[in-house]
């Protein structure tokens, strides 16, 4: 089985060598390495060249390098990766991350005996103490849409698509291409594979090495851009979510209760109106849920209880009292 890793490049030259090392140093050798440049402005390509070049490659490793004419973001890039990727599977791996040495062993492993949509693996964070989502799964396999679609909703397993070894005829049979043009497309792409994938596979072994740059959108993020970069993405979520059949809805306003909860209240105790304005109007849930879950839950209601009220009182009794709440 081949497996084809894309890896997007685009201002990392203090990181590619690392990270592009840690994938010539796999003990799975059927790899195919898609190095994809982005029009990066320092000299990460030539760099990754070099390092290619001065380097033994390992029978069974190839490398394609794919030179962008214009710079189109990252999403535009994993887009061009999957339409070169050769392999049977694809694995999405940033440029300024690393892999450990057995991961594609590990994550191909239960491939030999069957195929799964994707298989996820653990990560591990350097360079932050932040907590970031976890994989919250048992090890072994799990089939059927609404099982992997219920555990995507309670936040089992990350939305980034980095760490997740993908089925390459799924991917593009689903036509599950990153959407081109917004931040944090990684929260989109996830969704669209929860909604269509029948099995998956985990394994409960850090495969992933997620490295956290001082400075970086991810370590740094201003929240009311957090926020407003958001919201197109909230409206394509809830394109893909409110015409959605045979999924429990429960899961559906579960997921919205974890993806607005924070954003709500940053929103109002901050006084970004206009921002919570639109939240609000992209809001799935009923009054029902929303009242239901309010009376079983102090917590909830202290965080969601605003949406039991119209849009403007809701917003301004909550600003009032969210030094209280």
């Amino acid at each position: 089985m081949k497996v084809s890793i894309i890896i997007p490049i685009y201002k990392v030259e203090q990181y590619i060598e690392d990270c592009l090392r840690s994938v010539l140093d796999q003990t799975y050798k059927n790899i195919e390495i898609i190095l994809v440049n982005d029009c990066s402005p320092d000299n990460s390509m030539q760099i990754a060249k070099s390092f290619i070049r001065d380097n033994a490659v390992p029978n069974g490793i190839e490398v394609v390098f794919i030179d962008h004419k214009e710079n189109k973001g990252l999403s535009a890039a994993r887009n061009t990766g999957i339409n070169a990727a050769t392999g049977d599977y694809i694995y999405f791996l940033d440029s300024d991350d690393e892999i450990t040495p057995d991961c594609i062993s590990l994550l191909a492993s239960p491939l030999n005996n069957k195929e799964y949509d994707f298989v996820i693996g653990e990560y591990k964070i350097i360079g932050s103490e932040k907590k970031y989502p976890s994989l919250l799964l048992d090890e072994g396999k799990i089939v059927g849409n609404n099982n992997i679609f219920h555990q995507y909703c309670f936040k089992q397993f990350y939305m980034m698509a980095c760490g997740k070894l993908c089925n390459l005829e799924f991917v593009k049979n689903n036509q599950l291409y990153f959407q081109e043009g917004i931040i944090h497309e990684d929260d989109l792409w996830s969704l669209k594979v929860a909604i269509v994938a029948n099995s998956m596979y985990v394994i409960r072994k850090p495969t992933y090495i997620y490295k956290i740059r001082q400075g970086s959108i991810t370590e740094n993020e201003n929240k009311r851009d957090n926020i407003k970069n958001f919201i197109p993405i909230l409206k394509m979520m809830d394109d893909n979510l409110r015409n959605l059949k045979g999924h429990s809805s429960k899961d559906i306003y579960y997921f919205y209760d974890n993806l607005l909860k924070w954003r709500y209240m940053i929103s109002i105790t901050n006084k970004w109106r206009k921002e919570y304005a639109e939240l609000r109007s992209l809001d799935l849930r009923p009054f029902g849920y929303i009242f239901k879950s309010s009376l079983n839950s102090k917590q909830y209601f202290r965080s969601h209880g605003h949406r039991l009220l119209p849009p403007y009182i809701g917003y301004s009794v909550y600003s009032y009292l969210s030094k209280h709440l």
